[in-house]
Parts: C-alpha cells; sequence; structure tokens
C-alpha cells in the first residue's frame, strides 16, 4: 500500500465529508508527549487519573486506607497532560459515553479489561483502553512505517485521539465492504466469529442495500478509489446504514472471510465478471471462525477464568 492511500483512510480525513452518514465523534490532536507516553512500557495512568480512581473508591470503607496511602504516593514523576485530558473531559460530557481510537484502529483488543468494554465514561476508561491496546501501537509505530513509499526523512504524522458518540452495535448487523477501482466487489459480514441466521434469509436485500448506499455516497466521491468500508444496518431501510469506518485497501485490513490474494486478482481481472454480489457470511455453525484479537489479547490468567479482569485491572495498575 502506498502511504497517500493509507493517510486518506485516517479518520480525521474523511469525517467531515461524511459526516451525515457516520457516528457523531470529536477529533483531538494528539500531542507528542501523549505518543510517547501510550509507547512507553507499563500502565501508570496519568495523575488525573488516579486521582479519579481515589475518589471512586472513596465509598468504600475497605479502600480508605489504601487511597490515603495512594495519594501519599501520587508524584511529580506520574505524567500529566492537563490540556489533553480537559479535551477529552468535554467530549465525556457532551456525548455521555465515548468509543475511544486512533486515526485508523479502534482497542476492540483491549475491551476486556473494562467492564464496559469499550464503553467509556471517565477519563481513566479512555486512558486504560489507550494504553492496553496493541492496535494503538500499531497504528503509532506501524501504520505509516509499512507503507511502500515510506521514507524515514519525511516520517512526520499528525496522530489523533478520536471519540466517537457511544452506540451499541448489534455485531450481526456489521458489514465489511471491499472497494476496487470505484466497484464494489465484495461483502463480508463483519463478526465471523458467530452464525446469524437472518443474514442468510436477508441476503438479497442486504446486497440491495449496500450497493444502494455505496453508489449514493462513495462511488467517484472519495479521494481514492480502492478501500474497505465498515458498515452498520440496522434496518431493512438503506438510508439506516451508517458508516463505521474507512479502511486501506490491502494486508492492514482484515479480509475477513476473502483472502487479499484473491480480492486483488479481482481488480485486475479484465473479462467483465461482475463480482459486485459476491456475499460471503457465515452459512451454519460449522462455518464460524475462531476467537481473533481479542482473545489473543487475554492474559493466560483471564483467558481460562482464574482471575477476573477487575482484579487484574487493579493489579496492573498498581504495578505500573
Amino acid at each position: 500500500m502506498l502511504r497517500h492511500d493509507v493517510e486518506e483512510c485516517s479518520f480525521s480525513k474523511w469525517y467531515h465529508q461524511f459526516k451525515d452518514i457516520t457516528i457523531p465523534s470529536d477529533i483531538i490532536s494528539l500531542p507528542t508527549e501523549v505518543k510517547d507516553y501510550l509507547l512507553s512500557d507499563g500502565i501508570i495512568l496519568p495523575k488525573s487519573c488516579q486521582i479519579e480512581l481515589d475518589e471512586a473508591r472513596e465509598s468504600s470503607s475497605e479502600y480508605e486506607d489504601e487511597v490515603q496511602d495512594d495519594e501519599d504516593s501520587i508524584n511529580d514523576n506520574v505524567p500529566d497532560f492537563p490540556e489533553f485530558e480537559s479535551e477529552i473531559r468535554s467530549s465525556i460530557a457532551k456525548y455521555g459515553f465515548v468509543f475511544p481510537k486512533l486515526n485508523w484502529s479502534s482497542c476492540e483488543d483491549a475491551k476486556w479489561i473494562q467492564g464496559l468494554g469499550s464503553k467509556c465514561s471517565t477519563l481513566s476508561d479512555v486512558f486504560l483502553l489507550l494504553k492496553s491496546s496493541d492496535k494503538v501501537v500499531h497504528d503509532l509505530t506501524q501504520a505509516i512505517q509499512h507503507c511502500l513509499d515510506f521514507n524515514e526523512a519525511n516520517e512526520a504524522f499528525n496522530y489523533d485521539l478520536i471519540l466517537r458518540e457511544w452506540r451499541h452495535i448489534n455485531p450481526s448487523m456489521e458489514f465489511r465492504c471491499f472497494i476496487a477501482r470505484n466497484q464494489l466487489i465484495g461483502i463480508c459480514q463483519r463478526d465471523v466469529r458467530s452464525f446469524y441466521e437472518h443474514i442468510g434469509q436477508q441476503k438479497n436485500h442486504i446486497i440491495e442495500d449496500i450497493e444502494q448506499f455505496f453508489c449514493e455516497n462513495f462511488q467517484n466521491r472519495f479521494s481514492i478509489d480502492s478501500f474497505v468500508l465498515d458498515l452498520y444496518r440496522p434496518t431493512n431501510n438503506p438510508n439506516d446504514i451508517v458508516l463505521i469506518d474507512i479502511n486501506p485497501f490491502g494486508e492492514y485490513t482484515d479480509s475477513l472471510l476473502f483472502d487479499w490474494d484473491e480480492l486483488k486478482s479481482r481488480v485486475t481481472n479484465d473479462n467483465g465478471e461482475d463480482f459486485s454480489k459476491d456475499f460471503r457470511f457465515i452459512e451454519s455453525q460449522f462455518g464460524v471462525q475462531p476467537q481473533r484479537l481479542e482473545m489473543n489479547s487475554l492474559p493466560l490468567d483471564v483467558f481460562n477464568g482464574n482471575l477476573d479482569p477487575s482484579v487484574f485491572q487493579d493489579q496492573l495498575i498498581k504495578n505500573g
């Protein structure tokens, strides 16, 4: 993939153009010191987060002595980003609950660490997800650097924290759509870990609705002609389809039930064959794919049920 193609799929590049068909979001510039903090070892939450967590514990007598000790231990070496934190708090106040991501990736691989998953209502929630996510590290260290035309002399890139208004998304209604040369060449159910009977029953309607949405909003309207869309289709009305994300067309993006060699061969196929209705979904329980990123990111004690995630979270924060 070329750097230009990856950059055009950065959230801040496309959000304002497609604002009316996606989830309301705030874009907060990521300061260099915050980027360095996210890439540093350990999980030491910023000073404001530690104070926030202590205040939440004060209502429990079990933590009284511990809280006092923690307050005494907070020192000048603990990271502090007052202006950046203020912007995060403003977004939370506006939306109530937010869903954090960076320019390309969400923190879905780290959602196990919180009781509410990726649903954040406090500063601590946001920082804990960001600091625990391997996908965040990937965005900051590999998204641009792995492009074919990457040049270290021109490595600079403006990273952003995206705070999206929290919406409950039914995974059975999410679809990944592959677009090449401004043609829709493939549609796939997004959650390949589950079998959803209604997808097969509504197959033709799903294809028609997504094709209509693509033609009306994206065909020959986006800055690049090959990309991948993540869409949410909550009803049988194409006007209700919601744009979730735009991803680069290539190995950077999970091809799910397709194969990238197969998809790329269709781009170069000149025999006029129509691939627009190639819709792939799990047709039975036997087709369910294994757990992916979320399970791969779990510590073994949590995965095996030997340790409660909330207990692990407390231990992690205390140990830094």
